[in-house]
Order: structure tokens, then sequence, then C-alpha cells
């Protein structure tokens, strides 16, 4: 019976050993050059504005004009391997309506430590509140996905909130 018992002891520290020693050789048998995770490349996007039809920013609110206008977005590698990547724009109209795709175009390869010039997309605004664009950014090579989408939030008016303004200063000079 003594016998028995100093085996199972025995055993029981072999394990905790293994146990102690496992999880330190592990990742010095895993690291090598081809770990993708930090060899690849890693899209974001890094700039979604509107241009090409009138929309303001007052205070934390924005306002688009019922018109059609120009989504520029733009995406930025900040992995260590170039890639190509889809970059898409998606509309929704309110928070309980479904996102829908406006396009999507396909850009690259964009060198890493980089970005790739704005890529337009036409969107033409509806009235509503509460309205969002989203940008996203897909490659199967991206190791990171959630960082690669940026939203908009908005409001479409039809009447011009955009015509409306603060003056700051005038320096013009009076008539003579």
């Amino acid at each position: 019976m003594k016998p028995l018992l100093n085996q199972r002891k025995t055993a029981i520290a072999a394990l905790l050993l293994v146990m102690l020693v496992a999880p330190l050789a592990t990742p010095l048998a895993s690291a090598d050059s081809k770990t993708s995770a930090r060899n690849g490349p890693n899209f974001t996007v890094s700039s979604l504005t509107l241009d090409g039809a009138g929309s303001v920013q007052d205070g934390t609110d924005i306002f688009v004009e019922n018109a059609t206008h120009v989504v520029e977005v733009v995406v930025s590698n900040i992995g260590s391997a170039a890639g190509t990547v889809v970059v898409s724009l998606f509309h929704q109209g309110s928070s309980s309506s479904p996102k829908s795709l406006v396009k999507a175009i396909e850009v690259g390869p964009i060198s890493p430590g980089t970005s790739h010039t704005p890529v337009g997309f036409e969107w033409t605004a509806s009235p509503g509140n509460g309205q969002r664009l989203f940008a996203e950014t897909y490659a199967q090579a991206d190791p990171y996905p959630a960082d690669n989408e940026m939203q908009l939030y908005f409001d479409v008016r039809t009447a011009p909130r955009y015509l409306v303004g603060d003056v700051i200063g005038n320096n013009t000079p009076m008539p003579g």
C-alpha cells in the first residue's frame, strides 16, 4: 500500500512540473516567421466625409441636404504587409431599419503604413432623422476585423439648415 501512495505523489509532482514548464516552452516552439498575425495587412477606415452637396455640423449634430452627395472614404493599412481590400458603403435610414449596401469597390494594393487616396461613393440622401452611413473594409488577410468600420450619424432635412450660421466678426469697410 505504501509504494502505491508514493507512486501517486510522484505522478502528481511530475504533472505539476509539466503544467509549470509547458506554458513557458510553448511560445518558443510556435514563434517563427510564418506567424500571419504579425506580418499581414491590417486595414482600417481612417476618414468618412460628405462632399458635393450641402451638409453642416451644428455642435455634435450633422444636418445633410436632401440631395446627391459624394461620400469620401479613406482606408489606411496599419499592418506590416501590403494588401488589397474591399471598401463598402452602407446606409441605414433609421435605427430600426436594416443596413443596405450602397456600393462596394476593391482598392489596392495598399502598402503598409500608408493610406489610399479617397474612394468616392455617390449617394442620394432622403429626408429623415436618425440616419447612418457605414464605411466598412473587408480583406481575407486582415487579422483584426474589429477596426474595419466607421459610422456617420446625421439627419436629412428638406429645410436648408445649412444656411444657418453665426457671424463672428465683420471687417467690411463702411461706404464713404
